[in-house]
């Protein structure tokens, strides 16, 4: 298959479904949790849900309800049902991997992070911010541990519970920890970096909610320019940026500023 070639994975992930019908068992499941995950990327997740509740069961049957493989299982069955709104079952599919996690394997990092991150959103979804925000910071504590204070791996972590804390209105702590993961992002990846864009747009979101447009400029400003130099001027990201500069300079009552860059916008095929 060549990169990108998804409806041949489909049919591929498919074939190897009914190649292992016969036989069943660990095959089988792990037959089923591949395209079901498959379809996760792909975020069809309505399709997801079915062929993951299937290997859910069979899982169970096979390894047992408190398994490992069940846990992982559940974890990816918990994302498909937060695709199509099912958050209840969303929350019941998380908490239930996080406990057998936690019995069979402790407080380790690896096995902990991809459930906690699961249960946060779910929890968000349902309106349960306490919890949510316990569990955003234990995994980024727990991600801590793992990698270092200034690893760019722990900034995702940051980066939701700042997303969070936005959502509740706490825009001081979000914007604290907002440049906290644009810190460790210039540092590791320079000034420059991709990263560091989607950082300053992040935090220009939040000035703008915070009724901060001046501040929100010029974090987009800054961000235009390392998204025309990685990507060029036509890029349909870098078009989205100045759409947005022009919607600010609009606000603070800058009129040529926001007819330059509607111009400019609008001169993009």
């Amino acid at each position: 298959m060549e990169e990108g070639d998804f409806l041949g994975a489909d049919t591929f992930l498919r074939d190897q479904v009914s190649a292992a019908e016969p036989a069943g068992g660990e095959a089988l499941i792990t037959a089923l949790q591949n395209l079901g995950e498959f379809y996760l990327t792909q975020r069809r997740d309505m399709e997801a849900a079915p062929e993951l509740e299937r290997a859910l069961g069979l899982a169970e049957e096979e390894f047992g309800p408190d398994s490992l493989a069940v846990a992982g299982t559940l974890v990816h069955l918990a994302s498909a049902y937060d695709g199509i709104f099912r958050q209840e079952e969303a929350l019941q599919a998380a908490n239930r991997a996080l406990m057998i996690i936690e019995q069979a394997k402790g407080s380790s990092p690896e096995e902990l992070l991809p459930v906690l991150d699961v249960l946060a959103h779910a929890q968000q979804e349902q309106g349960l911010y306490d919890q949510a925000e316990a569990s955003l910071h234990r995994a980024l504590q727990l991600s801590e541990d793992l990698y270092g204070e200034k690893d760019p791996r722990i900034v995702p972590h940051i980066h939701e519970l700042a997303a969070l804390f936005k959502t509740e209105g706490d825009y001081l702590q979000a914007e604290s920890l907002c440049r906290q993961g644009m810190g460790i992002l210039e540092s590791a990846l320079g000034p420059d970096a991709m990263e560091v864009a989607d950082c300053l747009v992040s935090l220009s979101n939040l000035y703008r909610a915070m009724d901060r447009n001046q501040d929100a400029v010029e974090q987009l400003e800054r961000a235009l320019v390392i998204l025309e130099n990685a990507k060029g001027p036509r890029d349909k990201e870098v078009v989205k940026v100045v759409k947005s500069l022009a919607a600010l300079h609009k606000r603070l009552g800058h009129s040529s500023e926001a007819k330059q860059l509607q111009d400019r916008a609008l001169g993009v095929k």
